[in-house]
């Protein structure tokens, strides 16, 4: 997923629960502003020593949660790209352990997936003015995506917009930027909003103020308006395909490892300290953190719950926690190290020399593969390198590939596993395939596209291997002219009194086209086409074999030299002139259907030297359509 280093391309989680989040450059005077209008709280972190905080203050912490009338998360997933940008296979599973954490800390969710440009915007917008209004509101907006930076500015990435560096202009009219998150966060009324990008684009627009070494305890002035903001990392940085930065907010408030008071609750302040030191362990990013630059949406901190939800009162008011354990971690003996510092000690451990990107997301605690990677669906494929790690028994049934996702031998997007014709080859994939992974017949003539001659085949109508049409037999007209060699039915159409075969009157109705074109052309003609009124449908119509046009030549009519056609008039008693019987008529060539012994040529007349030529299918040549015969 990682873009070429120039265009700062990643991939990101946003959360909006509040926060706006910041980059930390610690050489940057306190409280800069810049174009986002975020200060940043970042800076390297220590890990302090806690101490177990006072009843008073888990109390305060309980009387913030009780204040909330409603708690909503919005999660929005961008992984189907379809303009220039990788796709991230690994989002939807991530989301889900995000609603999972979110619904379990009495969030309403509501998830959004793969919105182009007008609807990620709209999402955004219609959330907002559902719950953004209510004072007593706590929102959480989460994003995951791509992302991308320009001139100091982050975008968001929909699903349409193009690569930047294929076509900047068509980026900056689709991409969703930061001062737009920004108008909407100053526009909302509710109390507490908390923004997560799991990307690096967002450092940009974050100016460094130095975060407090000990998280501060949860006093009355928490309660009051925020917005906090934390990313993944600066510009500078790539967010990894897989996600360090997601599972580990999830770990923080599923666990409550970000509880860094130990007071009960998980503050942003604290989520974002957590998230700074934890991170780097396992991926080469530093989160950053911070508030929007407005005095009266930056004073307030989001608060979460950390315990049971049986805690949480009828009405939805938390009551605080009847006491908080913490005992400390009992020292590991020596005689018992833990080599990878996975939690599981050597002597126990079946895999003792993980890496930190093998034990990112997680390791097995028990049974035979106890300290070795975690594999959710069982492909063989650990989850840190899985791209799609909640595979279902069916999707693995014909195997998966190295990124764990199913294998799809023919390479044409469909899965094996659903896959009707799991050996397609380059040919049969030309002209692409169909939901079962088949060659498209998008006529349904029952001859696939990449075979068929005469794409768009009228439904219905019997066609020949090659995809036309099968000529419909038509009794010849009884003719007031029978001596006459034409007989113009007034109708559009002209009978050949010799051959019985009625032809189209205007000999050039389609111009020039390529053989295949023609075939085409001819087989869909029918009534009202061409100024036709005789009733015929398509199907009925088609192009003429070399014999038949051989016999329309008439040769000792050709004069070269005044343009005069190898064509007679309607009696059969001299040259051919307008009208009389047949209109439109070129002294050029003439496509028929009959081919030669190579694929690519076809057989054609010329009605200015009277001649027969074999011509590459691809010249133009002129269309005469005719309907009889067999």
């Amino acid at each position: 997923m990682n873009m070429p280093t120039h265009l700062h391309n990643a991939r990101f989680a946003l959360c909006l629960i509040g926060l706006l989040l910041s980059a930390c450059t610690p050489t940057i005077p306190e409280q800069q502003r810049d174009p986002g209008g975020i200060t940043s709280n970042s800076t390297p972190y220590e890990q302090p020593v806690y101490t177990t905080n006072t009843a008073n203050q888990s109390l305060q912490g309980s009387q913030i949660l009780s204040s909330y009338s409603g708690s909503y998360a919005l999660l929005i997933g961008e992984s189907q790209y379809t303009n220039g940008w990788s796709t991230l296979e690994s989002i939807p599973g991530e989301l889900a352990q995000v609603e999972d954490v979110l619904r379990k800390q009495g969030f309403k969710v509501e998830k959004s997936l793969n919105l182009n440009a007008e609807q990620l915007g709209n999402r955004f917008k219609t959330f907002i003015n559902d719950y953004g209004f209510d004072e007593d509101n706590r929102l959480l907006f989460f994003y995951s995506g791509h992302g991308h930076t320009r001139k100091d500015k982050g975008y968001l990435v929909p699903t349409d917009a193009p690569n930047p560096h294929l076509d900047e202009k068509g980026f900056l009219q689709k991409a969703l930027t930061m001062n737009d998150i920004l108008a909407m966060a100053r526009r909302m009324e509710a109390k507490h909003a908390l923004f997560l990008f799991d990307s690096c684009f967002s450092g940009t627009v974050f100016k460094a103020k130095a975060l407090p070494k000990m998280p501060r305890q949860i006093s009355q002035m928490a309660e009051l308006p925020v917005r906090q903001f934390i990313t993944a990392g600066s510009a500078d940085e790539t967010v990894p395909a897989k996600s360090v930065f997601t599972p580990a907010f999830v770990d923080a408030l599923r666990y409550g490892l970000a509880d860094l008071y130990k007071d009960g609750y998980v503050t942003g302040e604290e989520l974002g300290l957590y998230l700074k030191n934890k991170v780097p362990e396992h991926t080469a990013q530093t989160p950053q953190y911070g508030k929007i630059i407005d005095y009266e949406l930056s004073r307030g901190d989001f608060v979460f719950f950390v315990g049971d939800r049986s805690q949480v009162a009828e009405l939805g008011r938390v009551q605080p926690p009847t006491s908080v354990s913490h005992k400390p971690t009992p020292p590991i003996p020596v005689s018992k190290p833990d080599s990878d510092r996975d939690g599981i000690t050597d002597d126990q451990d079946n895999c003792p020399h993980n890496s930190s990107a093998e034990i990112a997301k997680g390791v097995y605690k028990k049974g035979r593969q106890k300290g070795c990677p975690i594999d959710n669906d069982q492909d063989r494929v650990a989850d840190y390198q899985d791209s799609c790690p909640y595979n279902r028994a069916k999707e693995i049934a014909k195997g998966v590939n190295s990124n764990g996702c199913p294998k799809d031998r023919d390479r044409d997007g469909v899965a094996d596993y659903r896959d009707r014709c799991p050996r397609n080859t380059s040919k049969e994939l030309s002209q692409g395939v169909d939901a079962r992974g088949c060659p498209l017949d998008s006529d349904l003539d029952s001859v696939a596209d990449y075979q068929d001659a005469c794409l768009g085949s009228p439904s219905g109508i019997k066609v020949k291997q090659n995809g036309c049409p099968v000529p419909v037999p038509v009794a010849s007209r009884p003719s007031s002219h029978s001596s006459y060699r034409y007989t113009d039915n007034g109708d559009g159409t002209v009978t050949d009194n010799r051959s019985g075969l009625i032809w189209l009157k205007n000999a050039n109705c389609f111009g020039r086209k390529y053989w295949k074109t023609a075939m085409q052309r001819a087989a869909n003609l029918a009534h009202g086409q061409c100024g036709l009124r005789d009733g015929s449908r398509a199907g009925m119509w088609r192009l003429p074999s070399i014999e038949e046009l051989k016999e329309m030549i008439d040769k000792k009519y050709v004069d070269r030299k005044n343009g005069k056609r190898a064509l007679s008039n309607a009696a059969g008693t001299g040259p051919w002139k307008e009208g009389d019987a047949f209109s439109g008529v070129q002294a050029n060539d003439y496509w028929s259907f009959s081919t030669t012994r190579y694929f690519n040529r076809a057989w054609s007349v010329s009605l200015h030297y009277g001649n027969v030529a074999n011509e590459g299918k691809r010249r133009h040549y002129y269309v005469w359509p005719l309907r009889g015969g067999v």
